[in-house]
């Protein structure tokens, strides 16, 4: 406002007047705001003023020296070099219009020239690297116009990369091309990225720098959250505007004959600002009121970030680094394994008993993992779900895949266990890359079979290679030295495709078609190399084997494995759909199950560990492995039945105890919602009799039913739901008790099937007795 009411007073006046807010800004406000777009707009325009006043010859005259030269200081190229650190950052910012007036503010200042070349003397050139970028990020990123942009990025690489960009410039064009990651349009993204690759190429240091500085943010979100309101904030903000807006609207207008007294406009107007006006009393200061009003000003005054695909950038960034910046990463391994190890130990669920194994107990990794990995922040602005986690995984394992010296990387052998472990994940990219980087090893027993193992993971050439390529002992296709060491993999490979649901046999004909095929091409390997194949599965259920033999889960001896109470709290760690999960044994895992509800341990036990700390999901697939394995393979199957036997029994007595609590719990709710009701006979005959398991079974079916497929039977469920809140929670917690009780009952019952199929096939030589 200031820079605008210049114009209309004099040049002396108004450039002291000027100058006096440029030193505030700069001195006071600048250095702990470099980030608000308001204030770097303000700025610009003083700067921009004060330019224009020394530079008009009219105003010149009028100007005395002293001034002129105060001007010409606070806008010297002295001055920007001191000044480029904090509003450099400012270029990776997701904000486009924080990124343009940062730009517009640097042109203002007197441009340092480029430096010269060594062979030639002439006079200082100059450096247009900040026109560039105006002209880029003036450009509008459309369809029509993406050409223009790119355009300008190959300009600004080109100036960039030849060595004349003076070094208070140099990260004015990397921390732009990475800024276009963030960009709505995808046709930027790969011409960005070989953009970089030339600096990448020329300056590894400084391709390093930028891009570890934006990607190190992901490890803990809270750095990304520019100025400005969270997503959850805005949609905060944005449902109390409209709780407002109908609050405001909903007052009835006078009308004569149908027509209204008075203006709508003005009447609506009138009770907006009467309502909001009521806020401001001292009473409410630290009311919701005062936090709504707090966020409108903060809304206002902050830049647009909506629509902003923070995903999508983490995996650009990673692809980037994949893609032209591997030989950068590999010189700075520390930080990439660690960021990497602290994404799988958070984000797939794994736990730290693995990393602590690799290490021998020398060393304990926890402490690096966490300043590496802020654990309670990672999910604030990206997404969480198994599809992005597996994409992440997929481009982090791709640019290990991309090192040279794997070797000499940091903990690399803790690396080489973990990407044996990924070979089983049921994803076709993520194994495919995990066995990319086993392959850069060049493991003399493993290279020769390279376009093999590569063919299991291939949709497309899988049915030819599990058929054509003979894994028997006594087959030609692998030669018996090589055996000890490409088994495991090969291995490993074909447990990820038998759990595996992606892909065009991803129909419930073709998994079985599939899992048909791998477990026949299994039928001639050795009874040791059976068991490393079922040991897989197994590899979950450590503890449980190490505490527990067939006899204990008889006779009850272990009452640890089966203790359970469940408290109502926050969901537990995201359940991996890796049945070759790590279990930690020296921490307790809650259980995740779709509900609000968690398994937590009876901390009276000295072990904290139980069978209920393994997932449900897995101890499915793994039942599911061992039915098939038994029907397919038959006798050749019994070199596993002594450690599956534990397991299937500790399994059905847990479930069974699930259930039963299950059960205890919705008779209760049962009663509450009678009691809710006031004896309502509709609703009430709804319910069963607490005691008459008989009925309450009929529910329980219905209600498992109804959690798994709760778009099927909402009808039916809205009609008995009443409408108070307490009848909602009621509901809520019978679904969520519903749906724990299905997956135990699920378990039981393909344990139970499990175990017959062992006892019908009667193994010759093999004792059941415990």
């Amino acid at each position: 406002m200031e820079a605008e009411a210049a114009f209309h007073t004099p040049p002396e006046t108004a450039c002291e007047t000027l100058m006096d807010s440029w030193c505030l800004a700069v001195d006071n406000v600048l250095p702990a705001h470099s980030a608000n777009t308001p204030l770097i707009d303000g700025m610009y325009k003083l700067a921009d003023y004060l330019r224009y006043a020394t530079a008009a010859k009219k105003n010149t005259e009028q100007i005395s020296p002293a001034i002129g030269l105060k001007i010409s200081a606070a806008l010297s190229s002295e001055q920007l070099a001191s000044l480029m650190p904090l509003l450099e950052d400012n270029l990776l910012s997701v904000q486009p219009s924080l990124r343009l007036k940062t730009l517009q503010l640097l042109s203002r200042f007197e441009q340092i020239p480029a430096e010269k070349k060594p062979s030639k003397s002439s006079s200082d050139e100059k450096c247009d690297v900040i026109q560039l970028a105006i002209d880029l990020e003036s450009t509008a990123p459309n369809l029509d116009t993406y050409k223009d942009r790119l355009n300008h990025l190959r300009r600004m690489a080109v100036f960039s990369s030849n060595g004349r960009i003076p070094k208070t410039y140099e990260n004015v064009f990397p921390y732009l091309a990475i800024a276009q990651l963030s960009v709505n349009l995808s046709l930027l993204w790969p011409e960005t990225i070989k953009q970089v690759g030339l600096i990448a190429g020329n300056n590894t240091g400084l391709f390093w720098r930028a891009t570890w500085k934006q990607l190190r943010k992901f490890n803990d979100q809270r750095m990304l959250i520019e100025t400005g309101l969270t997503p959850e904030a805005k949609r905060w903000l944005s449902d109390s505007r409209t709780q407002w807006f109908e609050q405001s609207t909903s007052a009835t207008q006078p009308k004569l004959d149908g027509h209204a007294l008075e203006c709508p406009n003005l009447v609506r107007f009138d009770s907006v600002f009467n309502t909001e006006s009521s806020r401001f009393g001292p009473e409410e200061t630290d009311t919701l009121h005062s936090k709504q009003l707090h966020c409108q000003m903060v809304d206002a005054m902050c830049g647009d970030v909506e629509n902003v695909n923070y995903s999508n950038i983490q995996k650009q960034l990673l692809k980037m680094l994949a893609d032209v910046g591997a030989h950068a990463a590999e010189s700075h391994s520390k930080q990439i394994v660690l960021s990497f190890l602290a994404f799988i130990k958070h984000d797939f669920g794994w736990t730290v008993a693995f990393f602590r194994k690799q290490e021998g107990g020398e060393m304990d990794l926890d402490v690096d993992l966490e300043d590496a990995y802020a654990v309670e922040f990672r999910c604030l602005l990206t997404e969480n779900n198994n599809r992005t986690s597996d994409a992440l995984c997929a481009l982090w394992l791709k640019l290990f895949s991309k090192i040279k010296r794997p070797h000499e990387l940091y903990k690399a052998s803790t690396l080489h266990s973990l990407f044996m472990r990924l070979l089983t994940r049921g994803d076709n990219s993520v194994q495919s890359s995990a066995l990319d980087c086993l392959l850069t090893w060049r493991e003399p027993d493993v290279i020769p079979y390279a376009d093999h193992l590569r063919g299991f993971v291939d949709e497309k050439q899988f049915r030819d290679e599990i058929n054509t390529f003979d894994l028997g002992i006594d087959g030609n296709s692998i030669n018996i030295v090589h055996r000890k060491n490409v088994m495991p993999v090969i291995f490993r490979l074909l447990y990820g495709q038998m759990m595996g649901r992606g892909g065009k046999s991803s129909r419930k004909d073709g998994i079985k078609t599939r899992r048909m095929a791998i477990l026949n091409a299994l039928a001639n390997v050795s009874q040791e190399e059976m068991r490393m194949f079922v040991g897989i599965g197994l590899e979950s259920f450590r503890a449980v084997l190490s505490r527990a033999t067939p006899e204990d889960c008889l006779a009850g001896d272990n009452p640890e494995l089966f203790s359970l109470t469940y408290s109502e709290g926050e969901t537990g760690v995201r359940e991996s759909s890796d049945a070759a999960m790590d279990v930690d044994e020296e921490e307790s895992i809650s259980q995740s199950t779709g509900s609000t509800d968690k398994i937590s341990m009876d901390t009276s036990h000295e072990s904290s560990f139980a069978m209920e700390n393994v997932p449900q999901k897995t101890q499915l697939s793994f039942f599911y492995l061992l039915a098939e394995l038994i029907k397919q393979l038959g006798f050749k199957a019994v070199p596993v039945f002594h450690e599956s036997l534990t397991i299937l029994l500790s399994s059905v007595r847990l479930a069974q105890k699930q259930i039963d609590i299950a059960n205890d719990e919705l008779a209760e709710l049962e009663e509450d919602r009678m009691e809710t009701d006031d004896g309502n006979k509709a609703d009430a005959d709804d319910g069963s009799v607490a005691g008459d398991d008989s009925d309450l079974e009929e529910v329980y079916e219905y209600e498992a039913d109804e959690a798994a497929n709760p778009h099927d039977a909402e009808g039916g469920d809205k009609a008995a739901v009443s409408a108070s809140g307490k009848a909602s929670d009621i509901t809520g917690m019978r679904k969520s008790i519903a749906h724990r009780k299905g997956m135990a009952r699920s378990i039981r019952h393909l344990a139970v099937k499990c175990l017959t199929a062992m006892f019908t096939l009667q193994p010759p030589g093999f004792d059941f007795t415990p």
